[in-house]
């Protein structure tokens, strides 16, 4: 993973499928930007990753769009995460 900033594009959301697989779908908010990545790169956590592809891949060929974020996806919702629930959520 690269260096991190903030992005024009924090708490947006996208909608991300694996190639081939439509059946499964993310929706994601963007937290921040990688710097040092390539162009359309998209970081995940671990859990969400998971639902799109084995972790032990380490990297997985994906489709992405912008959407609407669902009701509670928001910079206010996304900030009154406590550190107990982040780590529920992304399994640390």
């Amino acid at each position: 993973m690269g260096t991190t900033s903030s992005s024009s594009h924090c708490f947006e959301c996208v909608a991300i499928q694996p190639i081939g697989n439509t059946s499964v779908t993310v929706t994601a908010i963007i937290a921040d930007s990688c710097e040092s990545c390539t162009f359309a790169h998209i970081d995940l956590e671990e859990k969400a990753f998971m639902v799109l592809g084995d972790w032990s891949l380490g990297t997985i060929d994906v489709e992405w769009e912008f959407v609407t974020c669902p009701d509670g996806y928001s910079e206010a919702g996304l900030a009154a995460v406590t550190s107990d629930q982040y780590e529920a959520i992304v399994g640390g």
